[in-house]
């Protein structure tokens, strides 16, 4: 797990599969006319790697607003603390099932229709028709060696056409990312950042000046020593947290008034994520007794815009 990321997701997807079987064994059989299938059902929740999170078994045939409680009813609030969404296609879209929703979870229900006219795939930004700032793959890192050009060359395709999205892109390979940077189509709703966690890893910010972006931001979380000479030339945008979860390793408030001066100092819009520590809640994110939300400049209001994350799989 990436340091600073939650251990268990913050929203899944729901799908009912129905598979073809023999009469031999397992829960009765049943018809499922939608897709022509004798057999069973298996109604699953995956988060938004695809990794499988609960799975329920039951004839075809199902209703699927009708299973869905049973398998919902699966997931312990305990054990997924951080879980405030569930995604399902229209086939979800039945009011027993928001009632049930609403009477025994804390999450909400989310319905992802596809467009009028849109035939095949589309990709699920293109789906949210109200501005939103989306993080990607907050879950794993675009700019891996594993992901091929190509695929890339594609989410940021998506980014272009969603333009009334503001997408936001961390990673930590920086090597990769300034050797394909111009084998990418760069919109404009596009930022790209590197993390810097100590003075070992400003290589990075280098590596991202030239990068052709119009945001490009520094994720200085979880920031684990000090940065008195953090160069900001060419950078947009400057982000300080610190590390949370058991064992979280301590940030001292004169290393973040530091970098928060420094980027005073050259203009550079300064925002301050969290104390961290094992019960970030407690600690807040109050820096000498005030928030710090500033973002970058060129953007106007993007404060009001709701935040979502999204996984690009492949």
């Amino acid at each position: 797990m990436a340091a600073g990321r939650e251990p268990t997701p913050s929203a899944v997807c729901i799908e009912s599969p129905s598979v073809k079987t023999t009469e031999i064994g397992g829960p009765a059989r049943g018809d499922d006319g939608g897709k022509r299938v004798q057999g069973r059902q298996r109604p699953i929740l995956v988060d938004t790697l695809g990794l499988l999170i609960a799975v329920l078994l039951t004839g075809a045939g199902l209703d699927d607003g009708r299973a869905a409680p049973q398998l919902l009813a699966l997931l312990s609030a305990t054990a997924f603390p951080h879980l405030e969404t569930i995604f399902g296609d229209n086939k979800y879209h039945n009011h027993a099932l928001y009632r049930w929703v609403d009477e025994h979870a804390r999450w909400e229900l989310v319905i992802v229709r596809r467009p009028e006219g849109e035939t095949g795939w589309v990709d699920l930004p293109l789906r949210w028709k109200k501005p939103q700032m989306i993080f990607v793959n907050s879950m794993s890192d675009l700019f891996h060696q594993d992901i091929p050009l190509v695929f890339i060359q594609r989410v940021f395709a998506t980014i272009g056409r969603a333009w009334w999205h503001q997408f936001q892109i961390l990673t930590k390979r920086s090597e990769r990312l300034a050797e394909l940077a111009g084998a990418i189509d760069w919109p404009d709703n596009a930022w790209i950042g590197v993390s810097v966690e100590t003075g070992k890893y400003c290589f990075r910010i280098d590596h991202l000046r030239t990068v052709p972006a119009k945001i490009r931001f520094l994720s200085l979380e979880p920031l684990l020593g000090p940065l008195p000479s953090l160069n900001v030339a060419g950078i947009h945008w400057v982000i300080v947290g610190g590390e949370s979860g058991p064992g979280a390793r301590p940030m001292r408030e004169g290393w973040v008034l530091d970098i928060r001066d420094q980027c005073s100092h050259a203009g550079v819009p300064f925002f301050f994520k969290q104390w961290g520590g094992v019960n970030k809640a407690r600690t807040g994110r109050l820096l000498q007794n005030r928030t710090w939300d500033e973002l970058p400049r060129t953007l106007p209001d993007k404060h009001a815009l709701p935040a979502r994350q999204v996984e690009f799989g492949f």
